[in-house]
């Protein structure tokens, strides 16, 4: 199927979970979402639709630490849902690694901290990757702005797009590269090599068609230049003290995570279904915690989840990614990882370092 909208549209009046009830057309839901299909398709939509409809309100019915949604994503195929995740990987061990942050323990750290709480803002406006699987790049472009601010005080749009169609991706980490997934630890070796445009001078269209595009940066025609980093460093694997240490003192973080149960998510402490089977899918940015949740910024844009955010539950516990070479992995990596917290979010974290204007 082809779905003729492909980037997601803020709704004028997005119902909310309470409002939501078996009454709630389809029609109703295109007209919410600006969504327009021909006839065989609206069919298709339709049934996969209703059916998601009645899983979203049996969910609600139940007592639970968070609710579920419709949203753009509410009439996507699985395979359309997987493929936005971007099918991504941590960094295997065939790649070489950049230095660990060195663990701090949890009892130095405040209670609860948020960068949306910056003033002046270190977090540029959340971002919508539609239907590329290029969450990789918006991650690492989200970190790398935040990184530029925290060190310049210049808040800089920058182009994902830049990282979709020009940064390689050799040994397959991740997937192919572009909109066939990648990690963040490749974006920012990018950069340090050639520098990040921004995005009035790249503009995103690879969510548009999910195609990745040729790469604009060539030696005899640059793009220009708007940021640079020096490298790149990633925190101790599956430590929570240091994750959140490295958070509060360094900034907004790359992290890896199992997003197979996120498409429905709308508001609430998201608790994972599958506790011990974890299949890292997807990259995102960490940009605070509280007591109990870790705070997420998704690139799935502001109508889904609380505003473009999730909150993960706050845990420690481990589980077993079993599929780490099923085409996602880096060549030559290992058979099975050793993942922790809520949806692997804890096993790989990462930050730019010396992020400046250029």
């Amino acid at each position: 199927m082809r779905l003729l909208l492909v980037l997601f549209t803020a709704a004028a009046a997005r119902p909310r979970w309470h409002e939501l009830s078996e009454e709630y057309a389809f029609e109703q839901y295109k007209a919410d979402f600006g969504k327009s299909y021909a006839p065989q398709e609206d069919d298709e939509r339709r049934v996969i639709f209703e059916a998601r409809l009645k899983s979203i309100l049996d969910h609600n019915t139940n007592p639970s630490t968070y609710k579920k949604g419709v949203n753009a994503l509410t009439d996507r195929t699985d395979d359309e849902r997987r493929a936005l995740n971007g099918r991504d990987k941590a960094l295997a061990a065939s790649r070489p690694r950049a230095a660990l942050a060195a663990p701090a323990p949890l009892a130095a750290l405040p209670t609860t901290f948020d960068w949306r709480d910056r003033r002046p803002s270190v977090l540029t406006a959340v971002k919508d990757q539609g239907q590329c699987g290029s969450c990789w790049a918006f991650a690492s472009t989200e970190t790398i702005e935040s990184h530029v601010a925290l060190n310049t005080g210049e808040l800089v749009e920058l182009a994902p797009q830049h990282l979709v169609s020009c940064a390689a991706n050799v040994y397959d980490c991740g997937g192919t590269g572009g909109c066939g997934g990648s990690i963040a630890e490749l974006a920012f070796e990018y950069v340090q090599t050639h520098g990040m445009a921004t995005e009035w001078t790249y503009p995103y269209t690879a969510g548009l068609d999910g195609k990745s595009g040729s790469c604009r940066y060539n030696a005899s025609s640059p793009i220009p230049k708007a940021v640079t980093v020096s490298g790149y460093e990633r925190v101790a694997s599956n430590d929570e003290a240091a994750v959140l240490a490295a958070l509060v003192s360094k900034g907004p973080l790359a992290v890896n995570v199992d997003a197979g149960g996120w498409h429905d998510y709308e508001s609430g402490i998201y608790t994972a279904e599958k506790k011990d089977d974890i299949d890292i899918d997807h990259v995102v940015q960490l940009v605070g915690f509280g007591a109990d949740y870790l705070l997420i910024r998704n690139s799935w844009d502001t109508t889904w989840g609380e505003d473009g955010f999730i909150r993960l539950a706050r845990t420690s516990a481990c589980g077993t990614d079993t599929t780490p070479l099923d085409g996602t992995g880096c060549k030559g990596g290992n058979a099975t990882q050793h993942v922790c917290g809520t949806c692997g979010v804890l096993f790989d974290a990462s930050y730019p370092v010396g992020a400046a204007v250029a």
